[in-house]
C-alpha cells in the first residue's frame, strides 16, 4: 500500500514497510503518490493459481481398498473410526463383522 504523509516541506511516501522522503510540493504529492501507485500495481504479476483440491472421496477409497487388502481387524476399526459417516462404513462393518465372527470361531473351537 503506498501512502503519504507531509512531514514540514517534505513529503513522506510510504510503499509496503519502507518510506521515501522527497521534497515534494505538497499540491503536487497526491499526483505523485497516484503516479508511483500505479506503476507499483502494474509490476505486480498475478498470483499462481493454486491446484484444484483432491476429491475427499478418492482418499476415502484408498483407505478403504487399504483396509480390505490388510483384512484386519484394527484396519476396519481406524477406518470406521475415521470415516464412520462415509457411504463406505456400511461395507466395512460388514467386513469388521465378518472379521470378528471368524475369530469367534476360532477361539470356540479352543
Amino acid at each position: 500500500m503506498l501512502t503519504s504523509s507531509k512531514l514540514g516541506a517534505t513529503t513522506l511516501l510510504f510503499c509496503g514497510t519502507f518510506a521515501c522522503s522527497l521534497p515534494v510540493d505538497q499540491s503536487r504529492a497526491g499526483a505523485l503518490v497516484g503516479v508511483v501507485a500505479n506503476q507499483y500495481n502494474s509490476d505486480a504479476k498475478a498470483p499462481a493459481q493454486l491446484p484444484l483440491p483432491r476429491d475427499p472421496q478418492i482418499a476415502v477409497q484408498e483407505e478403504y481398498d487399504a483396509a480390505k487388502s490388510e483384512q484386519s481387524l484394527a484396519g476396519w476399526e481406524l477406518f470406521l473410526q475415521r470415516h464412520a459417516d462415509n457411504k463406505l462404513a456400511v461395507a466395512a462393518r460388514w467386513e469388521l463383522d465378518k472379521i470378528v465372527a471368524a475369530e469367534k470361531k476360532v477361539s470356540e473351537k479352543k
